[in-house]
């Protein structure tokens, strides 16, 4: 799987520390800020654990972590029903946040040579999703088994 890098962009370095980052994530970008709005609005539930106690898969899954997910299998070009069942969404919020996600271009929908419909990544894309992870490493936040982490 491609490993994202750090974005450059006039206002930053290849050196600057995480919190830099996102501190300027809404100059250089603005997309942060998409995901937190559309997070505030959006969740869906995660399947509790086999032995009914609160564990952190056992709450409510905002938006935005359902956005990380989407972006982070867009890496490998899966088709709609490849991002549903592993994103675990139903098929009408999976479309929906896939909608979601091509209007506001973070995901390009392309056609395999098998003539499947793909959806890939677009810079803006890979841009944000490199900024998920920085937020989720910053918080330590402990991600769901499909949730990949940048060594």
């Amino acid at each position: 799987m491609k490993s994202i890098q750090k974005p450059t962009d006039a206002g930053a370095t290849a050196d600057c520390t995480p919190t830099v980052y996102l501190h300027n994530l809404s100059r250089m970008t603005g997309l942060l800020g998409i995901a937190l709005t559309y997070a505030r609005t959006h969740s869906t539930l995660l399947p509790r654990a086999p032995d009914n106690h609160d564990t952190f898969l056992d709450r409510r899954r905002d938006a935005t972590a359902i956005i990380y997910e989407i972006l982070s299998l867009a890496m490998s070009k899966p088709s709609k029903t490849h991002i549903v069942y592993k994103a675990n969404l139903n098929f009408r919020l999976g479309d929906q946040y896939i909608r979601f996600l091509l209007d506001k271009g973070l995901l390009r929908k392309e056609v395999d040579n098998k003539g499947i419909t793909v959806y890939g990544l677009s810079a803006d894309g890979e841009r944000l999703l490199y900024f998920l992870e920085e937020v989720e490493r910053s918080l330590s936040v402990i991600p769901s088994p499909s949730l990949r982490v940048i060594p």
